[in-house]
């Protein structure tokens, strides 16, 4: 894998490349290394969020060399750089270089996510086998809300948890 961003011309052919089945434009490709998380400190947290947690690894700033060679190429890569811990995705980082992130850890299930990361927003690296426990109870999370089949009832439904932290058990009128 590379090191840096490279970039290469795509054609695309719908019949396998026979004569005037080519694009006559060419689209740019780039790809880069992805990145690896090696291990985290510290390795526990509240489930509520905002631990903040060192990431260790390499490749965090490859896409860097897209934005250009200087500091704001180094903030543009952090700005869509993203931490996961398990499905739950944390705000942008607090500090990015190309072997350190720190990172505000999102809400999670009680128990052990795994920990990836995105240079890109959207594809996350493997896991790893680094795992970030998240330790107590989170916040309700709002699973859905809908009317009442008169239409004067709004019935939300939120995620189980073995607590009435809420105030919520049950069901009654607000």
């Amino acid at each position: 894998a590379p090191t840096e961003v490279v970039s290469r011309s795509l054609a695309i052919s719908l019949n396998g490349g026979s004569a005037f089945s080519t694009s006559s434009t060419f689209a740019t490709f780039r790809y880069y290394a992805q990145p690896t998380v090696t291990e985290i400190e510290p390795t526990s947290g509240d489930a509520l969020g905002g631990t903040l947690v060192t990431v260790r690894g390499a490749n965090f700033l490859t896409l860097a060399s897209a934005f250009g060679a200087d500091a704001t190429a180094a903030a543009g890569a952090a700005a869509l750089m993203r931490v996961a811990f398990g499905g739950v995705v944390a705000t942008a980082p607090l500090f990015a270089n190309e072997t350190h992130v720190i990172v505000a850890a999102p809400w999670g299930y009680a128990g052990f996510a795994s920990v990836t990361i995105s240079l890109n927003a959207q594809q996350f690296s493997s896991p790893a086998g680094v795992e970030f426990e998240f330790v107590g109870l989170h916040a309700p999370e709002l699973l859905g809300a809908a009317f009442g089949p008169a239409g004067t009832q709004l019935v939300l439904t939120f995620d189980s948890q073995p607590t009435n932290r809420g105030g919520m058990a049950g069901g009654g009128p607000c």
